[in-house]
């Protein structure tokens, strides 16, 4: 019947467990002729665009150019929001600065509003300035930041569709990434950030082993959890940054005390220990380059266990780079495998021509296979002083691994100064996985949602939609299987929206044998008592699905096999203490959905007991409904308060709802829509 649906799963052994990234709705995906006339959002990186030369050999960039120019040509009117400083290039200042530049990046048009400092919200006469319109910096404003709910609605104003193409602040809550898509019908991804997720998904996956990670940087107690996940999908960790002080420490090794953060000494154990537990080679600098504090100019090259008071480590020592390369090292006729067994490490040479071999060994049978595939994440920078101009062994670790992409070896490079010697050092960037954010990164690493990407769920924002602010759901494919549902699915189809205990279903499917009847309800108690009904009573012309229609209406209608002849939307959301509530499940996908949907003549019949609901319902879908519906007028027609209502329900079946309106008197306000032909 219908395919559960599922994120994908990223659990682990050992207790390590990653939360998988959801399933988020793309521009690539996104129906182009729909972004016709829209007004668009789109959240851009000021880092790609804005520095003092664009980097064009950069994928990132270009995508992200691609992003804006696609809307462009699809004749969409495009807004783009972002935040710089002068660190990035001293002469970004105004934002009429910035839209020069990306007038001159893009070659349009670029034209800068200011509307955010007045506070006043974007009015549809600014639209006409250009075809692309820059809105003023937001590291000017504080509610960016806190993702101020009221600043988020000022900046969406008169916005349609809401794109994000800044995976860089994907891990921060702010109101240009996460609170404008409460407020926009349609959010999604971007080129360059739908790329970085999928690169993002690529560091999680052990397709191709072995998987070595070489780990660089800082801060080990707060990496603790991303480097227990390493460890659970990798089969060496190679520590060149900071934190290998770190980890020699916990190996009982001695390390000058200035070099060992106090905090992290437990959580370097424990992933000594857990990588010990699954057989994961550790392997850390033997010797580094070190200056002399006293003497500057004085270089020399110490162990790592013998580093001398006054001398601080500047760069990775040759030792330690030749066991790297001999690590990583690949040809096309033998490679070098680790494998570990309790405290002993041994090195097999490998012949293309053996699939595989055999080493027995007292208590253990070990299988060695060779693998054509393998890859390498490199992420943190290789850098022992924040101001030292030493980098030699981040340029020779770079060397290293560009010889190794040419080999067969998927690598991925995170952090922008791992992508930047990389670029220096190899003459095909494309040849490699690249994202310049590894805070974004960590955080995934170490278990954490990405606010940014959530706010582009569309099956997470579909389970907290009910009854909160405006929302875009986007359909979530469903698969159903409709020769099961009806004996006869070529029948014209009845949707009712929020079918609740199911009365006007069950009620219409004895009425109208020729017509085949679903309701779409999110209440699953109700849903279930409903299927249990129509199996119970041999019902054949109805079915009913547990499920958001906000979200899912269009994915579900656009594969029945017949046509849509006629949808009921019938005192939806009843909340005896929220009447008001009681509209919010009308959003502007939903009625374009229906627009698009209808049978040409097909109809929409409304009906409320509180009258400001039924005129919204009849307000919104004239206003959203591409000009396909009009009015139908009855000779039944009530009036009150000087509006024109149906006096009686044209079908003769009432719903649970409505029922319960009759009986304590009270009035119900009704209309019929329909929809003209030839506007398709």
């Amino acid at each position: 019947m219908l395919k559960e649906i599922t994120f994908e799963n990223a659990s682990l052994c050992d207790g390590v467990e990653l939360e998988a990234l959801p399933h988020v709705q793309t521009l690539r995906e996104f129906p182009r002729e729909e972004l016709f006339a829209k007004v668009v959002m789109v959240r851009f990186d000021s880092t790609i665009f804005l520095g003092e030369k664009l980097d064009w050999s950069s994928q990132s960039a270009l995508r992200a150019l691609y992003t804006i120019k696609f809307l462009h040509e699809s004749g969409a009117k495009v807004i783009l929001v972002s935040a710089w400083s002068t660190k990035i290039n001293p002469k970004l200042l105004a934002a009429e600065v910035v839209a020069d530049i990306l007038s001159s990046v893009l070659r349009l048009k670029v034209a800068a509003l200011r509307c955010i400092s007045c506070n006043m919200p974007l009015e549809r006469k600014d639209l006409q300035k250009a075809d692309i319109l820059l809105l003023e910096n937001l590291s000017n404003y504080k509610e960016e930041a806190a993702n101020c709910s009221k600043f988020a609605e000022l900046l969406s104003s008169e916005v349609d569709i809401f794109v994000n193409d800044s995976f860089f602040q994907s891990h921060k809550i702010l109101a240009s990434t996460v609170g404008v898509a409460r407020f926009c019908y349609a959010s999604m991804a971007g080129f360059s950030f739908d790329e970085s997720l999928c690169q993002l998904k690529k560091t999680a996956t052990t397709n191709k082993k072995p998987y070595i990670a070489i780990i660089g940087g800082g801060n080990l107690n707060n990496k603790a959890a991303a480097l227990q996940f390493l460890a659970s999908r990798c089969d060496a960790l190679v520590f060149v940054g900071l934190m290998s002080f770190q980890i020699i420490h916990a190996l009982g090794h001695s390390v000058p005390t200035n070099l060992v953060e106090l905090e992290a000494q437990k959580a370097a154990l424990d992933i000594v220990q857990f990588a010990h537990n699954k057989n994961v080679l550790i392997l850390y600098p033997k010797d580094f380059w070190c200056v002399n504090q006293h003497l500057p100019k004085q270089l020399e090259v110490l162990p790592a266990q013998g580093i001398l008071d006054g001398w601080v480590p500047v760069d990775l020592g040759p030792s330690s780079l030749d066991e790297i390369n001999s690590l990583v090292t690949n040809s096309k006729v033998k490679r070098k495998l680790i494998s570990r067994y309790h405290n002993m490490t041994c090195y097999f040479w490998l012949n293309r021509d053996l699939p595989s071999f055999e080493i027995v060994g007292t208590g253990f049978i070990l299988r060695v296979y060779y693998m054509s595939m393998w890859k390498i994440i490199w992420i943190g920078p290789v850098k022992f002083r924040s101001s030292s101009p030493y980098t030699g062994g981040t340029s020779k670790l770079a060397q290293m691994l560009y010889k190794q992409c040419q080999c067969e070896c998927e690598i991925t490079i995170v952090g922008s100064t791992a992508c930047e010697v990389i670029k220096n050092e190899s003459s095909s960037v494309s040849s490699f996985n690249m994202l310049e954010n590894a805070s974004a990164v960590w955080e995934f690493l170490k278990g954490q949602k990405l606010p940014g990407v959530m706010a582009l769920d569309r099956v997470y924002r579909l389970l907290c939609s009910v009854f909160t602010s405006p929302l875009c759901l986007i359909a979530y494919p469903f698969e159903i299987d409709w020769n099961v549902a009806y004996c006869d699915p070529s029948r014209p189809l009845v949707v009712d929206i929020g079918s609740g205990n199911g009365l006007f279903i069950m009620g219409m499917t004895r009425k109208r044998k020729d017509l085949n009847f679903l309701g779409l309800e999110i209440n699953g108690k109700l849903v279930k008592r409903c299927l249990d009904s129509v199996h119970q009573s041999g019902i054949t012309n109805g079915y009913f699905i547990e499920t958001n229609a906000t979200s899912t209406f269009h994915s579900i209608v656009s594969s029945y096999p017949g046509e849509l002849v006629l949808l009921s939307i019938e005192c939806p959301n009843p909340d005896f203490n929220k009447p008001e509530h009681r509209w919010r499940m009308m959003q502007r996908s939903l009625i374009e959905a229906v627009a698009d949907l209808l049978a040409s003549k097909g109809k929409v019949f409304l009906q409320s007991d509180v009258e400001a609901v039924a005129m919204r319902l009849k307000d919104e879908f004239l206003k959203y409904g591409k000009g396909k519906f009009h009015v139908m007028h009855d000779r039944y027609d009530l009036v009150i308060n000087g509006n024109t209502w149906l006096k009686e329900n044209p079908f003769g079946i009432h719903s649970d709802w409505e029922q319960h309106v009759i009986d304590r008197g009270a009035p119900m306000y009704r209309l019929m829509l329909s929809k003209a032909t030839g506007l398709e």
